[in-house]
């Protein structure tokens, strides 16, 4: 757990069923279509089960290189490198996102995931917790 310039704590997201997903992940496909929203990930050693990530109801969602991200990396020395599930609180982009929708939604009930890849970091709001679906 590590806190940033924005006072924002990140932490691995710990479910007991996830930890069987430890290791890096790279972004094999991220849609957004009539089927829902949900990311592809493949471990980054080619075995194992390819993951299928989705969120329920989410409310935004960004996908941004890994490489643009060096202030986030600079600040979290201690992120784990080859774990790829996180979560946000006190977050700022929740914040914002209240504030930009004046007040629609509650910064209590919207959860911020970060899921950091070998070449990405995926923010997403959500009400639900996210889900983890294996696909061989």
């Amino acid at each position: 757990m590590k806190i940033n310039s924005n006072n924002e704590i990140v932490r691995k997201f710990q479910i007991e069923k996830y930890d069987k997903y430890e290791g890096l992940y790279y972004c094999d496909a991220l849609h957004d279509d009539n089927e829902g929203f949900r990311i592809i990930l493949e471990h980054e050693s080619g075995q194992g089960p390819m993951l299928k990530v989705t969120f329920g109801k989410f409310l935004a969602y960004q996908n941004i290189d890994e490489s643009n991200r060096l202030k986030f990396w600079n600040e979290q020395k201690d992120i784990d490198e080859k774990y790829t599930f996180y979560e946000v609180e006190n977050s700022s982009w929740v914040k914002w996102f209240v504030n930009e929708n004046k007040g629609k939604y509650e910064s209590s009930e919207i959860k911020h995931y970060m899921i950091l890849t070998g070449q990405d970091v995926i923010e997403v709001l959500s009400y639900d917790e996210l889900q983890i679906e294996e696909l061989f």
